[in-house]
């Protein structure tokens, strides 16, 4: 899945930035332009997110209908998803911010579509998004995991901030 990924991702980061591609074809320099591996962690980092989150939501179900034993084992499995999105919730900022500055380096027209040209409209809203998932990430972090209904409004905000995110990227 994750090699899958990272071919799918070669291919979105060669759209984006082809780099050096048209003055010496190749196919590894398609795969390996200059955003590929910032790009990758940036799209890494939401697949194992999602995945989190979804088995988090699963858990917090559950444990609603279960009892005894089968309702601990659901509290648990809802906290420990929940810490593991948290904490991807609170990495994904940092690797975009790194996508965002490597693209601005590529190709700083680029980077003005995305902060100020056409897609801004995208980016923006996706920004306020990621910022209301990681401040909830955080605060049920900081709360012992205790606190599932930050986490659910870290997943509603992250499940609509990754659509915005990659609407905007591929728009610029």
């Amino acid at each position: 899945a994750v090699l899958a990924g990272f071919v799918i991702n070669a291919a979105h980061a060669f759209m984006l930035t082809p780099g050096g591609y048209f003055q010496n074809p190749s196919g590894l320099a398609a795969a390996f332009n200059p955003t590929t591996f910032a790009s990758f962690a940036h799209l890494l980092i939401p697949c194992v997110v999602n995945a989190a989150l979804l088995y988090f939501l699963y858990a917090l179900f559950r444990r609603g209908r279960a009892d005894g034993e089968e309702r601990a084992f659901h509290e648990w499995g809802a906290q420990y998803s929940g810490r593991i999105a948290a904490v991807g919730l609170l990495l994904q900022p940092a690797a975009g911010l790194l996508f965002l500055l490597k693209i601005r380096a590529v190709d700083p027209a680029i980077f003005q579509r995305i902060v100020a040209g056409g897609a801004a409209g995208f980016f923006w809203p996706m920004l306020s998004l990621a910022l209301i998932a990681a401040v909830s990430s955080a605060a049920f972090l900081l709360t012992g995991c205790r606190r599932h209904r930050l986490m659910v409004v870290s997943a509603a905000a992250a499940f609509l901030a990754f659509p915005f995110g990659g609407y905007a990227r591929e728009r610029a």
